[in-house]
């Protein structure tokens, strides 16, 4: 089994550019359309930190219900070539929460709301889950199909985003 195009937690490399795809369908309002709720939303962000302890990524992008298990795509750029890698899966939002106390009228105000951070579950999670898989017959025709809808996601999102030169997945595992 070979599994490309993932950039494993090891590998991943704080302050890189990010993209987050999702379906986050409790933007806007619906009585006022202003985006296609069918089609997926690309958010730009960066690579914040890594939580090593928990062994989870923390990047700089507004996430939102509908974002969550969607892919986060790191670009790691060198020179005119640029790699991208698929660094994990959407989990959830970071919040914020803002106190206030009103002593005068023994009032006490929480709010909590979206910090623009979010959790991404790193790839490892995934490759985890796909070796742990029962070995499916070998079926070329679904294989070629999944191969050439790769080949295709990175270079429209190499083209979305004006990067010349050669595009190139980020790592490969064979286990």
């Amino acid at each position: 089994m070979r599994v490309s195009g993932l950039t494993l937690y090891d590998s991943v490399h704080v302050s890189n550019e990010i993209f987050v795809f999702g379906y986050p369908r409790s933007l806007g309002l619906k009585q006022i359309p202003q985006m296609d709720y069918d089609a997926p939303l690309l958010n730009k962000g960066v690579l914040s930190g890594k939580n090593n302890s928990r062994k989870i990524l923390i990047v700089a992008a507004a996430v939102y219900p509908g974002n969550s298990g969607g892919p986060v795509v790191e670009i790691n750029r060198e020179g005119n070539v640029a790699q991208f890698g698929i660094v994990g899966i959407v989990s959830r939002f970071i919040p914020y929460v803002e106190k206030w106390v009103s002593i005068s009228r023994r009032y006490e105000n929480i709010q909590i709301g979206n910090s623009g951070y979010c959790v991404v579950e790193p790839s490892d999670f995934i490759v985890e889950l796909i070796r742990q898989s029962p070995e499916p017959a070998e079926q070329p025709a679904q294989r070629d199909k999944w191969q050439r809808a790769e080949r295709a996601a990175t270079c429209a999102l190499a083209e979305a985003l004006g990067t010349p030169g050669r595009r190139r997945s980020s790592s490969q595992i064979t286990p």
